[in-house]
């Protein structure tokens, strides 16, 4: 499983770096001022030191005007930045689903991976936004997508307690018993390797119990022959798991 440098921090890099007044105008959404450069001569394709062109940060920002005119003058959906990541994979990373319709609507590959082999859905689940990924899934994304380490969308939303990610993935079709390259099923991530303030949060309690009511087993076990109760280093998340199997059970 890879945990990404947010694309804000990218974004803001971006700025201070060589980027051209169209990058600048894109991130800020300057309709105006991208027409003008345009029409001036600006390459709708100059890509700054992180290879993100102005569709790039546009997208990522949410600006859907600025969006729809870097389109209209030609700009390629199928860049790629230093990561490999398209103009979708950071709409979907920054969660904006309006932004996704439009890249969509234009012919972005719902299955394009980056240099890490996820795809725009993995990004939005990376980041718990259950509107992206619904706007993904509603044309077409596969939910069965797994990236160079084998995660799924639902590990990724299981890891950091998105639980209405998780549901939104579960509703979808996801594989509560996915294997990834650990033999990790969602729940096991669900338990390990965060703070204990992160696995306390509400979110994550309720993520835990989605995917047990969703027939994830509190006995699978990884490479390691641990299972989920065995990585549930917190009372909290114990309890959690826990309490989950009594209400499968009936016993609450």
């Amino acid at each position: 499983m890879r945990w990404l440098v947010s694309a804000w921090l990218i974004l803001l890099g971006t700025l201070l770096s060589a980027a051209t007044e169209l990058h600048e105008a894109a991130a800020t959404g300057n309709s105006i001022q991208i027409n003008a450069l345009v029409k001036a001569g600006a390459s709708v394709s100059a890509q700054d030191d992180s290879k993100l062109t102005p569709l790039h940060l546009a997208a990522a920002e949410g600006h859907a005007e600025a969006v729809k005119l870097l389109l209209g003058v030609g700009a390629s959906l199928d860049a790629q930045d230093f990561a490999e990541q398209t103009p979708l994979h950071l709409a979907a990373s920054q969660g904006q689903a309006p932004i996704i319709r439009v890249l969509v609507a234009a012919g972005a590959s719902l299955e394009a991976r980056d240099d890490q082999k996820a795809t725009p859905l993995l990004a939005a689940a990376r980041g718990g936004h259950a509107d992206a990924l619904s706007a993904l899934l509603e044309v077409g994304a596969s939910v069965a997508a797994q990236d160079a380490y084998k995660t799924t969308s639902l590990h990724y939303a299981a890891a950091q307690g998105h639980a209405e990610a998780v549901v939104a993935l579960v509703r979808a079709g996801a594989r509560v018993e996915a294997r990834d390259d650990k033999e990790a099923t969602p729940l096991h991530v669900a338990t390990w390797g965060h703070a204990e303030a992160i696995r306390a949060a509400s979110g994550h309690a309720e993520a835990i119990r989605a995917l047990v009511a969703a027939g994830s087993s509190l006995e699978a076990q990884d490479d390691k022959e641990a299972t989920p109760l065995d990585l549930a280093a917190d009372p909290l998340t114990r309890q959690a798991l826990l309490e989950a199997a009594k209400v499968l059970k009936g016993e609450l």
